[in-house]
Protein backbone atom coordinates (compact mmCIF):
# COMPACT_ATOMS: atom_id res chain seq x y z
CA UNK A 1 0.00 0.00 0.00
CA UNK A 2 2.61 2.46 -0.55
CA UNK A 3 0.62 4.54 -2.74
CA UNK A 4 -2.30 4.64 -0.84
CA UNK A 5 -4.05 2.04 -2.93
CA UNK A 6 -4.96 -1.73 -1.36
CA UNK A 7 -4.59 -4.61 -4.25
CA UNK A 8 -6.20 -7.73 -4.72
CA UNK A 9 -8.72 -7.50 -1.87
CA UNK A 10 -11.95 -10.17 -2.60
CA UNK A 11 -15.45 -8.54 -2.37
CA UNK A 12 -16.70 -8.63 1.47
CA UNK A 13 -13.36 -8.13 2.60
CA UNK A 14 -13.11 -6.36 6.07
CA UNK A 15 -11.33 -3.04 5.99
CA UNK A 16 -11.04 -0.66 8.99
CA UNK A 17 -9.14 2.49 9.00
CA UNK A 18 -8.72 5.27 11.76
CA UNK A 19 -6.63 8.47 12.35
CA UNK A 20 -4.38 9.43 15.03
CA UNK A 21 -2.76 12.52 16.89
CA UNK A 22 0.40 12.11 18.83
CA UNK A 23 3.16 13.69 20.07
CA UNK A 24 5.89 10.90 18.70
CA UNK A 25 5.72 8.38 15.59
CA UNK A 26 5.37 5.75 17.93
CA UNK A 27 4.47 7.36 21.36
CA UNK A 28 0.61 6.67 22.27
CA UNK A 29 -2.59 8.38 20.91
CA UNK A 30 -3.84 11.72 22.42
CA UNK A 31 -6.91 11.34 20.32
CA UNK A 32 -8.17 8.79 17.62
CA UNK A 33 -11.34 8.75 15.77
CA UNK A 34 -12.78 5.59 13.06
CA UNK A 35 -13.09 6.54 9.74
CA UNK A 36 -15.59 6.27 7.52
CA UNK A 37 -14.81 3.95 4.06
CA UNK A 38 -16.28 4.57 0.83
CA UNK A 39 -16.53 3.74 -2.76
CA UNK A 40 -14.91 6.72 -4.45
CA UNK A 41 -15.02 4.92 -8.61
CA UNK A 42 -14.44 1.77 -9.53
CA UNK A 43 -11.89 -0.14 -7.00
CA UNK A 44 -11.21 2.75 -5.29
CA UNK A 45 -11.92 4.13 -2.06
CA UNK A 46 -11.80 7.52 0.02
CA UNK A 47 -11.58 7.65 4.03
CA UNK A 48 -13.51 10.50 6.17
CA UNK A 49 -13.29 11.51 9.55
CA UNK A 50 -12.68 14.68 11.37
CA UNK A 51 -10.39 15.26 15.12
CA UNK A 52 -11.18 17.69 17.63
CA UNK A 53 -7.90 19.19 18.04
CA UNK A 54 -9.52 22.42 19.55
CA UNK A 55 -8.50 21.67 23.01
CA UNK A 56 -5.26 20.26 22.05
CA UNK A 57 -2.30 23.24 23.19
CA UNK A 58 -0.08 24.87 20.19
CA UNK A 59 2.29 22.92 19.09
CA UNK A 60 3.60 19.75 16.36
CA UNK A 61 1.71 17.17 16.08
CA UNK A 62 1.98 13.82 14.37
CA UNK A 63 -1.63 12.88 12.17
CA UNK A 64 -1.16 8.90 11.98
CA UNK A 65 -3.57 7.13 9.31
CA UNK A 66 -3.65 3.49 10.15
CA UNK A 67 -5.56 1.07 7.61
CA UNK A 68 -5.88 -2.62 7.80
CA UNK A 69 -7.20 -5.41 5.68
CA UNK A 70 -8.59 -8.62 7.46
CA UNK A 71 -6.21 -11.40 7.05
CA UNK A 72 -3.60 -8.83 6.78
CA UNK A 73 -0.84 -6.76 8.51
CA UNK A 74 -2.01 -2.80 8.90
CA UNK A 75 -0.17 -0.01 7.63
CA UNK A 76 0.26 3.64 8.78
CA UNK A 77 1.29 6.72 6.87
CA UNK A 78 2.38 9.51 9.49
CA UNK A 79 2.79 13.52 8.93
CA UNK A 80 3.39 16.27 10.92
CA UNK A 81 1.46 19.02 11.74
CA UNK A 82 1.32 22.35 13.29
CA UNK A 83 -1.40 23.66 15.30
CA UNK A 84 -0.63 27.66 15.61
CA UNK A 85 -1.24 29.64 19.27
CA UNK A 86 -3.68 32.16 19.46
Amino acid sequence: MADGTIRDGAAGTAVTARVEIARTKNGPALLAVPLTIEASGENRYASNGALPIGALPPGDYLARALVAVEGHPGTRVVRTRRKAGQ
